[in-house]
């Protein structure tokens, strides 16, 4: 029996450095390998199509290695290419097998059977014991009617087999498959599953069955040391909806990884009620240098209408203890609920203008309908669909994607929405745009907010950003260009008024609107074209080095570096101009940061003349080209440590 798995796009917009391979397929994986009867492999599929064409090679691509199972791993925000993909390989092979699993055919598994006829089997829930069990059914012919999780057809009708159990033992899981991925820099550790809540709008409790469980202390001790050993990563990702519910536990891991000196670097998501500065501290010795926040909603009334139920009181004192214990604060908001009103977006405005202040990356999402919410559930038949998706599901559809998207709400509900009485419709995907590009301009609005002495919890945020966003888009203006205009004209009438900005800020905001519009080129310009067949093969093989593309060259008269790395610490000074202009390198790195360095013209030519691709000995030539030898040696070697060039 062989199985190909065909993980999730890496990301909304279906872009990236090869396919992503989310944990949970990685245990998967290594699940396998004890199965003597399965041979399987993980391809490096895309799942962007733009055309009928691309699904077709894709597809010929997949079947080339003669599967008899074709296993998706799906994600809501990908679904949509998958089913178009599996229509393409079961027309050219009728008789492979064509299988759904992970997350979103877990809880719209009936819906998909009913609608897409070429899929055959829904494997529901966790499936490293239930995966093994079907397989062998498949391979000897056997009745599928004890196969735990499975939803399928007979006899022209669709059969739902009972759940299969939540695995208790965590720890009898073999160690993911780690040696399946080319880029290893990022790696993500699965220290436990499942949420004890049971938000309004998260699938999370469906698919786990609000069963929260753990892997003990020693099993991800041991997992650190191998991955530490073999792969060492330069982060660590710790998966679990709520890392930090059990106190006990968290005190216990850190304080083993800080005895044994791991060096780790590690991020995490938990509530804001879960934590406190002793906690933190103890987290930031261990290495963690990122935790995020799920708070959704800045109103009391809508906290406990959506069941997420946050102490918001203790907020602001959260973001400021984590950012005291060296950790960046990630804090997620959503609007668009259905019961929302202006005030409560007010509310939510207020409190990512607090978390902004206290130096936490924020985001404001627009609500997405996940099947198998309560949410979806009491407002299933007023979805509505205008082209503009979450980010949970991704702005980046082709054509083809979109067409099926329209045809099938039942499945596809998370790329629709809900009239919400908090603002028109446009007004929120503009403030959702505008919050995205203020991350990237966290900077500028920081020193903003600090010299200016302004104030939210004394605006009124929402009719402020109606003012300058308008209660429409401009038709045809892309909504990012719009959210920077509203950011550009809010600042002009601040130097209007009665505030003085110092000068130094525009230039602040200069690098970080050119970094901005870097990462859209790259997103627009659709980077797994790019990088797919030569970063993934020739960087595993070793043979070349590829060229990050995200930096810029900016002229200022103002000492821009020096500049960004104290507002960075949240320390201001009266820059002044000199007389004449240095040349930066500008460059986003790590949470939408931006940061600059100083470079000479001869070193700004040899950036302007990287190609994307290039060996060492090619990039020595470049060098020396324009450097006297001395320097020509050690630029590369300073091109690799600041991430100008990977490989």
């Amino acid at each position: 029996m062989k199985l190909l798995l065909i993980p999730p796009a890496r990301s909304q917009a279906n872009y990236g450095q090869g396919v992503f391979i989310p944990t949970g397929l990685l245990s998967l994986a290594a699940v396998l390998r004890r199965e003597e009867h399965v041979t399987f492999e993980i391809p490096n599929v895309p799942l962007f199509f733009r055309d009928p064409d691309a699904i077709e090679a894709a597809a010929r691509q997949i079947l080339e290695r003669a599967p008899d199972v074709v296993g998706f791993s799906t994600w809501c925000h990908s679904y949509p290419g998958q089913v178009l993909l599996a229509r393409a390989i079961k027309r050219l092979a009728p008789r492979c097998w064509i299988l759904f699993g992970g997350p979103h055919a877990s809880i719209a598994d009936c819906q998909t059977l009913e609608a897409f006829p070429w899929v055959d089997l829904v494997l529901r829930g966790e499936a490293e014991e239930s995966l093994p069990i079907l397989l062998r059914a498949l391979s000897s012919g056997a009745a599928l009617d004890d196969c735990p999780g499975l939803t399928w057809r007979a006899d022209g009708t669709i059969r739902r087999n009972a759940d299969a159990p939540p695995i208790t033992d965590l720890d009898a899981l073999p160690l993911p498959a780690y040696d399946l991925l080319v880029d290893r820099r990022t790696l993500t550790v699965d220290v436990g599953r499942g949420c004890p809540y049971n938000c309004s709008y998260c699938s999370t409790s469906s698919f786990f069955h609000r069963r929260y469980r753990q892997k003990s202390v020693a099993r991800v001790m041991e997992e650190l040391r191998v991955i530490s050993r073999q792969y060492r990563p330069q982060i660590l990702a710790f998966t679990h909806d709520l890392f930090t519910l059990d106190r006990h536990y968290v005190e216990s891991l850190c304080a083993q990884i800080t005895a044994e000196h791991l060096a780790l670097h590690w991020c995490c998501m938990t509530r804001i009620d879960a934590v406190d500065r002793p906690l933190l501290q103890t987290m930031a010795r261990a290495g963690c240098f990122n935790i995020g926040y799920g708070i959704e909603t800045g109103s009391p009334r809508l906290q406990r209408s959506i069941r997420k139920r946050l102490n918001l009181t203790r907020l602001r004192e959260v973001m400021r203890e984590t950012r005291e214990a060296g950790i960046l604060a990630s804090c997620s908001f959503i609007t668009g609920f259905p019961d929302e009103q202006p005030e409560d977006l007010n509310d939510t405005l207020r409190c990512i203008v607090a978390c902004a202040r206290e130096r936490a990356s924020v985001g404001l999402n627009l609500l997405a309908v996940l099947p198998g919410t309560s949410l979806y559930t009491e407002h299933a038949q007023r979805l509505r669909y205008d082209d503009y998706s979450s980010v949970t599901s991704g702005a980046y559809l082709s054509e083809l994607e979109r067409d099926l998207v329209r045809r099938h709400p039942a499945v596809f509900s998370s790329f629709f929405h809900l009239d919400s009485p908090a603002a028109p419709r446009p007004v929120l995907v503009g403030l959702a745009q505008v919050v995205f590009v203020l991350s990237f301009l966290k900077l500028t609005l920081r020193g903003v907010l600090d010299t200016c002495g302004l104030d939210p919890d004394q605006a009124d945020l929402l009719s402020l950003a109606q003012t300058y966003l308008l209660d429409h888009l401009p038709e045809g203006e892309p909504v990012h260009d719009a959210a920077l205009r509203a950011v550009h004209s809010w600042l002009r009438e601040l130097e209007a008024g009665p505030w003085r900005l110092p000068p130094y800020l525009k230039e602040v905001l200069r690098a970080e609107e050119a970094s901005f519009r870097l990462t859209l080129a790259e997103v627009e310009t659709d980077l797994s074209r790019r990088f797919e067949a030569q970063a993934a093969e020739d960087v595993a093989a070793g043979g070349r080095l590829y060229s990050l593309r995200n930096w810029t060259l900016l002229a200022s008269r103002y000492p821009l570096a020096e500049i960004l790395i104290s507002l960075a610490r949240g320390e201001y000074d009266d820059w002044q101009p000199a007389a004449t202009e240095t040349l930066y390198a500008v460059q986003m790195v790590g949470e939408n940061d931006v940061r600059a360095f100083s470079v000479s013209p001869e070193k700004a030519a040899i950036l302007n003349e990287l190609p994307h691709t290039l060996t060492a000995a090619e990039l020595d030539a470049l060098c020396r080209r324009h450097l006297p030898p001395a320097e020509a040696q050690a630029f590369p070697e300073r091109l690799r440590a600041l991430q100008f060039i990977a490989g």
